[in-house]
């Protein structure tokens, strides 16, 4: 055998949760797409991603696998695990994306470039990310090369074999072609791991009861019209924030109806001088959840509101055409700060704030936002070396220079030709030495 002897790489900061001096944390299985529970996976058939330099110019080919989140709640991923291994160059991004009528659609939900956990190691490897999941909903995860360059990332199937759609797309001409997706007998494996997410709780209770009455007809005016003269309005109502922490809008109800043509923005602002402010926190143009009946309408929302902060909900129309929006009243009435705002001769005027006893209705829904954990930032070396298809490698570390208490970091492996990497935590650590052995 023929020793090398390693000295100490690059220092790379890494500041990945999860990957170095963070604790693990119980997820549930989302999404098997393994035909076993055992992670096995056949180490000869995989699908490919990877750029070529072939004979007519670049080619090259990315490939996804569909799965389906859970029913009955929303859940948030926490990571990913597959069988995956790379020819000794990372060039390799995984997104999960949002379906698009059973292919892969562009809407981004998390995508990482060169996950460390990768390596020219074929093993099950499990990847942070994270991404909110609807319930029921359809996604994809994906494995495409990132760069133009020479390299082949490949991802295995299960053992036995599991049916599922995947999809492929070939590279050719500088761009990348439309996705083919097949049902196939034998789809690449993986799992996705994560928890579901509580129901939203009430923040803030706009009804003057628990079970959203509101009047049928009874309400402010949301309008724009040409006769007998160009004019318009606007509505706002006020709230506040609860106290203690910050919170995570996910949804408004109120009750409302429109005239049958839906021309409204809604919209979260903040406060300024105790009137509604020019900082949008979250807007909405035409939601199609208003209707032209009456009902409490539930319209998602992504808004953060800061502890005992005061805000406002305002509605307007979101174009000058003629339109009319009627936004109800609670039953019985409700009291509190409401303000509007009159369009004349071109501009919109300043908001008229008043104490109303009767206030249009509404609730805002969310959650409590934990705090962020404390990340850590830990030292690592790179062992980087050429290897030569074929040929076995493995990596030991030692504390001390001249100890003979060698221990593995991986492997042994089989090379791929070319460089690979091998990265090593020195937390705690001022002295070190690394070796590869390769036969």
């Amino acid at each position: 055998m023929k020793l090398q002897m390693m000295a100490m790489g690059c220092a790379a900061m890494l500041a990945q949760m999860g990957r170095l001096g963070s604790a693990a944390v119980a997820q549930d299985i989302l999404y098997n797409g393994y035909a076993n529970e055992t992670l096995t996976y056949d180490s000869s058939a995989s699908a490919s991603a990877n750029f070529y330099d072939g004979p007519d110019g670049w080619g090259g080919a990315r490939y996804a696998a569909q799965f389906q989140a859970p029913a009955g709640a929303r859940h948030v991923v926490e990571s990913i695990g597959l069988p995956i291994y790379h020819n000794g160059t990372s060039n390799l991004r995984l997104s999960i994306v949002e379906d698009a009528g059973d292919v892969p659609g562009t809407t981004v939900l998390w995508s990482v470039e060169n996950p460390p956990e990768v390596t020219a190691v074929l093993a099950h490897r499990v990847i942070p990310a994270q991404a909110l999941l609807q319930p029921g909903a359809k996604y994809w995860l994906m494995l495409e090369p990132v760069h133009v360059m020479e390299s082949f990332a490949y991802w295995h199937v299960s053992l036995p074999i599991f049916a599922g759609r995947e999809a492929s797309s070939s590279y050719s001409g500088d761009q990348w072609g439309a996705w083919s997706p097949l049902d196939t007998p034998n789809r690449a494996a993986f799992q996705i791991y994560g928890r579901p997410l509580a129901p939203s709780v009430l923040l803030y209770n706009g009804y003057n009861n628990t079970t959203t009455n509101h009047h049928s007809s009874d309400g402010v005016g949301i309008y724009y019209e040409t006769q007998p003269q160009f004019s318009a309005r606007r509505h706002a109502s006020m709230f506040t924030a609860p106290e203690g922490a910050r919170h995570v809008v996910e949804s408004i109800g109120l009750p409302i109806r429109h005239n049958g043509t839906l021309n409204l923005r809604i919209s979260l602002v903040d406060a300024a001088a105790g009137a509604p402010g020019a900082t949008v926190l979250w807007s909405v143009e035409n939601p199609s959840q208003v209707l032209p009946e009456a009902g409490h309408r539930t319209i998602p929302v992504s808004a953060v509101l800061l502890p005992g902060s005061n805000y406002w909900l305002v509605l307007e129309p979101a174009s000058l055409e003629p339109v009319s929006t009627i936004w109800l009243v609670s039953q019985p009435p409700f009291a509190g700060q409401q303000a509007l705002c009159d369009y004349v001769e071109g501009q919109w005027m300043a908001w008229n704030v008043m104490f109303s006893p009767d206030r249009p209705a509404f609730q805002i829904h969310g959650r409590p936002l934990p705090e962020p954990a404390d990340l850590e930032l830990h030292t690592a070396v790179e062992i980087r070396f050429e290897t030569v298809l074929g040929s076995v490698y493995l990596v030991e570390a030692v504390d001390a220079p001249g100890s003979q208490n060698w221990s593995p970091l991986g492997g042994p492996f089989i090379g791929a030709g070319g460089p690979t990497s091998v990265f090593h935590s020195i937390r705690g650590t001022t002295r070190g030495a690394y070796r590869v052995w390769t036969e």
